[in-house]
């Protein structure tokens, strides 16, 4: 995994709605991913559409150096 500039999870709608999550979390002096922010039933709703990747979303969003937790994605079938 690697971080690219024109990657964004797939759970935001498109690359500037990341990039805003991105500068309030900043602003805020937060240390944070976006799975960190997620609620369980938005996750949920990422999940049922195949939206929702956390592995590469917390490697990827996060703006710390410490391990992040992993979330458990249920499975839509």
């Amino acid at each position: 995994m690697m971080k690219q500039n024109s990657w964004y999870p797939l759970c935001f709608e498109s690359k500037a709605k990341y990039e805003s999550w991105k500068d309030a979390r900043n602003y805020a002096h937060e240390v944070a991913s976006v799975c960190d922010d997620c609620d369980s039933d938005y996750s949920t709703e990422m999940q049922r559409q195949k939206r929702c990747n956390p592995q590469d979303a917390i490697f990827n969003s996060t703006n710390s150096r410490k391990p992040c937790k992993q979330k458990t994605i249920q499975n839509f079938t």
